[in-house]
């Protein structure tokens, strides 16, 4: 089954850019009616997490085995010498769902981001490759886990989740979103600006038309 992550809109609407050389921008401030939740919502009961640029990839679990990886488009095949690593990733995960007898992540798809050099910009995160997981799909119940669900069974996988980060501003009005955006370093490396940040509900656990919304640097520069 292959199931793609669901598309992640933005925290503001991106309007056509009167800049030189830019084709969208987001300081208008204007409220996406599918994000719109997300700004009457306690800040409190919202998680910001660094937003990382690497691959999306997918691990499908069933049983407890791999049954297929797949990047957002498509399936990745074990015959491609250009896809082992993927592999290799997803084959330590069931080794160790299986050693562990973790039976909440018998059946699921684990979603996170193959980062590293000569991944995107990744290697400005670290010197290897690792997966960083940002999501898991509960293939039985047809929702996701909870945030807090999805940071368990990451340490319980000895995995890296996706790195909270602290929002030091009163709201999500758009000038202070952009102040925070602009000036934030990423978690891995102090010297490296963040892409941006993923915003969501602490227990969405929705398939669809999830409170979740992404905003990034290049929205506002």
């Amino acid at each position: 089954m292959f199931r793609k992550y669901p598309e992640m809109k933005t925290l503001f609407k991106l309007i056509p850019s009167d800049k030189k050389g830019r084709k969208w921008d987001a300081t208008s401030g204007e409220i996406l009616p599918e994000t719109a939740p997300l700004h009457f919502l306690p800040l409190e009961d919202l998680v910001f997490t660094e937003k990382i640029d690497g691959t999306n990839m997918g691990i499908r679990i069933s049983d407890g085995v791999v049954t297929h990886i797949q990047k957002r488009e498509h399936i990745c095949s074990r015959e491609d010498n250009s896809d082992m690593f993927y592999f290799e990733v997803g084959d330590e995960i069931s080794r160790k769902i299986e050693n562990k007898g973790i039976e909440q992540l018998k059946d699921v798809i684990i979603y996170g981001e193959l980062c590293g050099p000569k991944i995107q910009k990744g290697g400005n995160y670290f010197e290897d490759r690792k997966f960083i997981v940002f999501d898991i799909f509960d293939v039985n119940t047809d929702r996701f886990f909870t945030w807090d669900a999805v940071t368990h069974f990451a340490n319980e996988l000895e995995l890296d989740s996706v790195p909270e980060v602290t929002y030091d501003k009163p709201d999500l009005k758009v000038e202070n979103v952009k102040e925070f955006i602009l000036a934030q370093k990423s978690v891995y490396n102090k010297e490296f600006g963040a892409e941006g940040v993923v915003i969501r509900h602490r227990k969405d656990t929705l398939p669809h038309r999830r409170w979740m919304a992404k905003i990034r640097k290049k929205d506002f520069k």
